[in-house]
């Protein structure tokens, strides 16, 4: 069965067939037997007068190598074996009433009204684990979608609690309940199985009898229904954390979010080729970091529902739009459990998937970005030529299901709710500057120029020569055909120029062809994307940006604290960026272009003083303002 037939078979079983009260579905180590701590459980329940009353259904993934322990239950007749992954599997995965698992269920798995999950875990195998371990950040996300889901972890001791609420970060997020037997009782198989039946007794009086916590206090030492929850709980969506100006926006607003009132949870996509592993792992260690896990389960008719939402936006009948929206929430708990959020910010702005995501969510407040003039950007397509009117149409229409809609900057603001506004949303448009990493830029930029591996692709500067760089994404709207256009006249006058353009795009085969027309191979280097820009960018001696539109882009801000002269161009959003002669300001023609860089070859001076650090606690001021002004009442 294919990953998309199992994901339609489950969905099929999870909408359309009751629960099985008296079905009870043991899992050890993904199938690989009757083992650990499940074991434990079924062994106590044997023991019990009403064992009988349930079906036990245990998942064996080879046959073979458990025939031994199945012939022990030939002889019970509510005592059955089920193959992993197959149909039989998903439907009780689907509908058993109680799913006991000491690792975790698929990527399908999603919690459902009236299932009781138990996650058992099973003892550390290493010293590091969940986000602990080894690219952790990626490596844990099935494990800690299964805690989020699970109603009951069984901790041993204190060890396994702290593991819980530090290694795999659920302090201050988990909404189940944390098992905590006393330690001179702990339930551990390995040592005496007559206790371990008795603790797994009580056990099963807590999740099958539900005799609630007040008879368990004896042998419970401490249960909490909530690991500890004070902080205010923000989830962002922060895409595959590519390398541009929005990434760094997020990744520096992490870097001044107070963890002492907020708990913070990131939601990042990993891309096909895993290439953006590292810096999904170097995100905010006071970040919890989910990785997307699996996809959406949907019947047919929800797929089909789902896909026509992202061409053509929220349906506007009201049966077919809560049906959407229901098939959204149940993507939600399957990625997040039963978890909720005070605040819900889809930051990068640009994404129907994720937008209808957590629009559809019931609690919470709910934000979503806006990082560019984005009534231009519908006319922009996409490296793979698609436009993105369609994309944004949609996030559009996702518009009136959020509670603030946030520009970066205030002229931003301005421009799109003239563009965008509509009776539902005239007073949700508000703006939160971006932040950026002052320190990173400044950290970079003392990197040894010769230690930088991707420099090595192309010469240096001269410090003989005028040097000009551009930075940012390649393609029209960044208007670099024309800056090279420029250039080119500037070099015929000055010969002692070079012009760097770092980044990539769209445009790129396009912008050097035009290099190669006008032979200034030796002249404009493209470097393509940098890790680290700004070893380079501090030797230059100007930046230059000729943009038709813009946000705020972050690039003005850094290289600032790098001290650059800048030329940049009369965008309508320019004056979030703009300083006392912080600028020299043109056209958006070549001929404007040349003539600004020609003015500061002539008079090369930088006069304007930039604060990083006032300028980013401001701005972390706009952004506690907008949470504070929306809290949620869950």
């Amino acid at each position: 069965m294919r990953e998309q037939e199992r994901r339609q078979v489950y969905a099929k079983f999870y909408t359309q067939h009751p629960i099985e009260k008296n079905h009870i579905l043991y899992e050890s180590y993904y199938g690989r037997g009757m083992l650990c701590n499940p074991y434990g459980i079924f062994r106590a329940f044997k023991k019990r007068k009403d064992f009988t009353e349930y079906e036990h259904f245990w998942v064996i993934k080879n046959w073979k190598e458990n025939t031994r322990i199945m012939e022990l239950y030939k002889n019970d007749r509510n005592v059955h074996f089920i193959r992993y992954m197959s149909e039989e599997y998903l439907y009780h995965v689907a509908t058993a009433a109680y799913l006991i698992n000491n690792l975790a269920f698929p990527s399908f798995y999603t919690p459902r009204n009236g299932q009781i999950y138990l996650n058992t875990w099973h003892e550390a195998a290493s010293e590091k684990e969940g986000f602990d371990a080894p690219e952790g950040n990626v490596e844990a996300r099935n494990i800690i979608r299964n805690f989020l889901a699970a109603d009951y972890l069984l901790a041993f001791d204190d060890k396994m609690k702290e593991t819980y609420e530090k290694s795999f970060k659920l302090k201050g997020i988990y909404n189940g309940i944390l098992l905590y037997p006393e330690a001179e009782e702990s339930y551990d198989n390995k040592r005496n199985p007559k206790e371990d039946e008795r603790n797994g007794m009580r056990i099963l009086n807590m999740i099958i009898d539900h005799e609630g916590i007040s008879k368990q206090e004896s042998f419970f030492e401490k249960i909490q229904r909530k690991i500890t929850r004070k902080k205010e709980k923000i989830l962002v969506y922060g895409s595959d954390l590519r390398g541009n100006g929005v990434t760094s926006s997020l990744l520096s607003l992490l870097d001044y979010i107070n963890y002492k009132k907020y708990d913070v949870t990131l939601l990042v996509v990993l891309n096909r080729e895993g290439t953006n592993r590292e810096k999904i792992c170097a995100v905010h260690p006071k970040v919890r970091v989910i990785t997307r896990f699996g996809a959406p389960n949907g019947t047919p008719q929800e797929q089909e529902r789902y896909e026509k939402a992202l061409e053509q936006g929220i349906p506007a009948d009201a049966v077919e739009r809560e049906a959407l929206r229901q098939y959204m929430e149940r993507e939600f708990h399957r990625m997040f459990g039963r978890t909720d959020f005070d605040h819900l910010i889809e930051f990068t702005g640009y994404s129907p998937h994720y937008g209808m995501l957590f629009a559809a969510v019931k609690n919470g407040r709910k934000y979503i970005w806006q990082h560019n003039d984005l009534g231009r950007e519908t006319k922009r397509k996409t490296k793979t030529g698609v436009s993105l009117k369609r994309t944004l149409g949609t996030v559009f229409s996702l518009y009136p299901y959020y509670d603030k809609i946030v520009a970066c900057s205030q002229s931003v603001r301005n421009l799109n709710r003239r563009s965008l506004v509509n009776e539902a949303t005239k007073d949700k448009f508000v703006y939160v500057r971006n932040s950026f990493s002052a320190d990173r830029v400044r950290r970079d930029a003392e990197v040894p120029y010769d230690q930088i591996e991707e420099y090595r692709q192309f010469q240096r500067p001269e410090k003989e020569c005028m040097v000009y760089a551009n930075m940012g994404r390649l393609s029209p709207e960044k208007n670099q055909k024309n800056l090279i256009e420029a250039f080119r006249k500037l070099h015929e006058e000055y010969r002692d120029t070079k012009l760097y353009i770092l980044g990539d795009g769209p445009l790129k085969e396009e912008l050097e062809t035009l290099v190669r027309e006008y032979h200034l191979e030796q002249d404009v280097i493209l470097t393509g994307n940098l890790p680290n820009p700004f070893a380079l960018l501090k030797e230059c001696g100007c930046f230059v940006l000729p943009s038709l539109y813009e946000g705020q882009p972050m690039s003005i801000l850094e290289v600032r604290v790098l001290g650059l002269p800048i030329i940049i161009s009369d965008f309508e959003t320019r004056t979030d960026v703009c300083m006392p002669d912080g600028q020299l300001v043109v056209k958006q023609d070549p001929e404007s272009i040349y003539q600004g860089m020609k003015q500061v070859y002539q008079n090369r001076e930088c006069s304007y003083r930039f604060k990083p650090e006032r300028y980013n606690k401001k701005v972390y001021r706009e952004f506690e303002k907008l949470l504070k002004e929306n809290r949620s009442i869950l």
